[in-house]
């Protein structure tokens, strides 16, 4: 059965209607388009999490930034890359907190 209030009312008017609320839905939806992750440690159970819903988010279309904390700088280091200090515990923790993914293992 047909809807009585949509046949008593102007089709133009309906249809302003749907629109309106298309509009609406659409404006919504593009508000709720945006993912932001926060990696705070450099364990590989930690990075790859990160990633792998980074790129999921991004290739569902989606405004994605990940913020990473200063643990979680690590493994974007280059492995070549050697972070050298002037005084012996600035080389110290260069030598305990080296960067890359070479190294990687899983949190204890």
């Amino acid at each position: 059965m047909a809807d009585t209030e949509t046949e008593q009312r102007p089709p133009e008017e309906v249809l302003a209607e749907l629109q309106a609320e298309l509009a609406k839905h659409e404006r919504e939806s593009a508000r709720h388009k945006k993912l932001v992750i926060v990696s705070w440690g450099g364990d590989l159970d930690r990075v790859w999490p990160t990633f792998i819903l980074g790129t999921t988010g991004a290739a569902m279309g989606m405004e994605t930034t990940i913020f990473f904390t200063f643990w979680g700088l690590f493994p974007l280091v280059k492995n070549d890359v050697r972070i050298t200090g002037e005084n012996w515990m600035q080389k110290m923790m260069s030598a305990m907190n080296r960067g890359g993914t070479e190294h990687l293992g899983c949190r204890r």
